[in-house]
């Protein structure tokens, strides 16, 4: 009997340690390779260029810009005047990086704002892309000097008149020399809007080209 008892509870220990080795390879296997994973002091930081899909890996993170995004009654009118002002001109593209941190109050507050608006809009002209950075606004592999961060949330709009510009991937945008040569900043939107997000979207958008 005893002999039998220390078998099955060997056993279990044996399926218990194959079943967390088994999650963590799991959990390794859901997160990019172009991202970096941070847990330090109970904090959970993604850095790195990001797809939307990959902050669901922070729930304390997800949970707020769940909330926020239902919470945020969105402006009927601006978004209309938004997409009326990319309709201009079919060849103007405006990409949008969006610099976030997960462990940052402003950018749970912020970007499903952010998110949402891009989400009504489905406009084929906004190209996003999305960069996690920790407290000392680094992005862990991904270079983000040139883009001098100094408070997150930071929402960089840039212009393009190039008619092939959305063929590029997300990868080949991030660079020094593609920014200086094809696309030019027409503003940005630092931790808080001024007024409301879709007001500030769209007077960055009318700036003059």
């Amino acid at each position: 009997m005893r002999k039998w008892f220390y078998a099955n509870i060997k056993a279990w220990a044996i399926l218990f340690v194959l079943n967390i080795l088994g999650n963590k390879v799991y959990a390794q296997e859901t997160i990019s390779p172009a991202i970096g994973f941070q847990e330090t002091c109970n904090e959970r930081i993604i850095t790195g260029e990001i797809e939307l899909a990959e902050l669901e890996l922070i729930p304390e993170f997800w949970s707020a810009y769940l909330r926020h995004y239902a919470e945020y009654s969105l402006d009927q009118k601006k978004l209309e005047e938004i997409f009326n002002v990319l309709n201009i001109n079919k060849y103007r593209h405006i990409h949008i990086i969006a610099v976030i941190g997960t462990w940052c109050g402003d950018t749970k507050e912020q970007f499903p704002v952010l998110q949402k608006i891009l989400d009504s809009l489905q406009h084929s002209n906004i190209h996003i892309i999305y960069i996690g950075a920790d407290r000392d606004k680094l992005a862990g592999e991904t270079d983000i000097s040139y883009l001098n961060i100094e408070f997150l949330p930071t929402f960089i709009f840039y212009d393009s008149s190039c008619d092939y510009i959305d063929d590029i991937s997300r990868y080949d945008v991030l660079g020094t020399f593609f920014f200086n040569k094809y696309l030019r900043e027409i503003g940005r939107i630092v931790e808080t809007p001024e007024g409301t997000m879709e007001e500030h979207i769209l007077k960055i958008l009318n700036k003059k080209q």
